[in-house]
């Protein structure tokens, strides 16, 4: 299993899907990238996150609200009940990493989605 299917939690413990965290060296690192997300047009890249967390129907714009905030980020699609999205982005201009931490801050946590796209 590649390292890109474990949380992104910057914490030691296990993260909120059970699996070992995945911290920013790691989801940044372009190979790891290819496991969840892909090429859309030169230097812009869609990436699919699981979310954990979503507890009501307010949940999905604050998630989508905190994504947008990030500087470099073009669009976000938060699936239905919010627990999965997927972020296109500005290679240049932000990382996988950030837009973790935008998801750590509006109070959810996640981890790179390697299943079919959101």
């Amino acid at each position: 299993m590649s390292s890109a299917a474990t949380t992104f939690a910057a914490a030691t413990e296990p993260g909120p899907f059970g699996a070992a965290p995945l911290h920013a060296v790691e989801l940044d690192d372009p190979l790891e990238q290819r496991a969840y997300g892909s090429d859309v047009a030169p230097g812009l890249r869609r990436s699919h996150f699981r979310i954990g967390g979503v507890h009501c129907a307010a949940c999905g714009p604050a998630l989508e609200a905190a994504l947008r905030a990030e500087p470099g980020v073009h669009g976000v699609e938060v699936a239905a009940g919010g627990r999965r999205v997927a972020v296109t982005w500005a290679t240049g201009r932000t990382l996988p990493s950030r837009l973790a931490a935008a998801i750590a801050r509006a109070g959810f946590d996640g981890e790179p989605d390697v299943a079919e796209p959101a």
